[in-house]
C-alpha cells in the first residue's frame, strides 16, 4: 500500500476552504436590488401588456443603472402612493412624469429636470365675419351690455325726476317721451363717459347725487372696460373646442 502524498492532503484541505471563501465573496459582493416606483405616464413611462416598461424616463433610468451597475425592479404605484412611498423611504426611487414643485421639494429630493413644457391654446383660424358673430352672440357680452343699459336707465330716471321741470338746458324738448329719451341718453353718457359738470344740474339733490355718482362711475367704467376686454378676447378665441378631454 502506497503512502499518501502530502500534496494530496493539502489539496483536500484547501478545497473546502476555497469553496467557503468563494461563497463569502459572492455574498459580500452581491448588490442589493433597488426598488423603483413608477406609473403609466406616456411618453415618459409606458407599461406594456407583458409587464415591461419603456419610455423617456425609463430609458434615462436604464442608462443610469447600467453605468452604476445597479439591479432594480419596478413596482407600479399611483401618483399619490408614489410620493408617499418615496417620502417615507418605502421605495428607493420614483420615476415618472413628475413635476417639481416647492411643496414636493420639502419632502423629496429631485434630480435635475430634463424636460420642460409650456401650456398653450391652439384654436382654429377664423375670418372677420365669424369673429363678429362670436362676439355678438357672446352671452357674457350681452349680459354686460344689458347691465350697462339698465344702469343708464336708472340714473337717467333719477335725474329726469329731479331736473326735467327746472332744467331746460338738459331737457329742451317739450314732449314727455322725448324728455325720457334725453334722460336715458344723459344716464348712458354719465355711465360710460363719466360725471358731468357739477353746475349743469339745478337742484341740490341732483348735485349731491352727481358727486356720489362721480366716484361710483369711475370704478364702474374701469370694471366694465376690463370685462369687455376679456369678453372680446374670449370671443375671438372661441371655436369648435367646447372643453378639455
Amino acid at each position: 500500500m502506497s503512502k499518501p502524498n502530502p500534496t494530496q492532503h493539502l489539496f483536500l484541505l484547501l478545497l473546502p476552504v476555497l469553496f467557503f471563501c468563494q461563497s463569502a465573496v459572492a455574498v459580500t459582493t452581491a448588490k442589493p436590488v433597488i426598488e423603483v416606483g413608477s406609473y403609466h405616464c406616456p411618453p415618459f413611462v409606458i407599461k406594456h401588456d407583458d409587464g415591461t416598461y419603456s419610455g423617456l424616463s425609463i430609458l434615462l433610468w436604464e442608462r443610469i443603472a447600467e453605468q452604476l451597475g445597479l439591479q432594480y425592479e419596478i413596482k407600479e404605484l399611483s401618483l399619490k402612493e408614489l410620493l408617499e412611498a418615496v417620502s417615507t423611504r418605502q421605495i428607493n426611487i420614483g420615476i415618472s412624469c413628475l413635476s417639481i414643485t416647492p411643496e414636493r421639494e420639502l419632502i423629496l429630493d429631485f434630480s435635475h429636470s430634463f424636460y420642460e413644457t409650456h401650456l398653450a391654446i391652439a384654436v382654429k383660424k377664423q375670418g372677420y365675419l365669424a369673429s363678429v358673430k362670436n362676439i355678438a352672440t357672446n352671452k357674457h357680452l350681452l349680459t354686460v351690455l344689458g347691465f350697462v343699459l339698465a344702469a343708464a336707465a336708472f340714473v337717467g330716471a333719477i335725474f329726469y325726476l329731479l331736473e326735467h321741470r327746472v332744467n331746460e338746458k338738459l331737457y329742451s324738448t317739450s314732449s314727455r317721451f322725448a324728455q325720457l329719451i334725453e334722460g336715458f341718453i344723459l344716464g348712458l353718457l354719465f355711465i360710460t363717459k363719466g360725471p358731468f359738470n357739477y353746475f349743469e344740474f339745478k337742484t341740490l339733490t341732483g348735485r349731491v347725487i352727481t358727486v356720489f355718482l362721480a366716484i361710483a362711475t369711475t370704478l364702474f367704467i374701469a370694471s366694465i372696460t376690463a370685462v369687455l376686454a376679456s369678453t372680446f378676447t374670449l370671443g375671438l378665441l372661441s371655436s369648435d373646442i367646447k372643453g378639455a378631454k
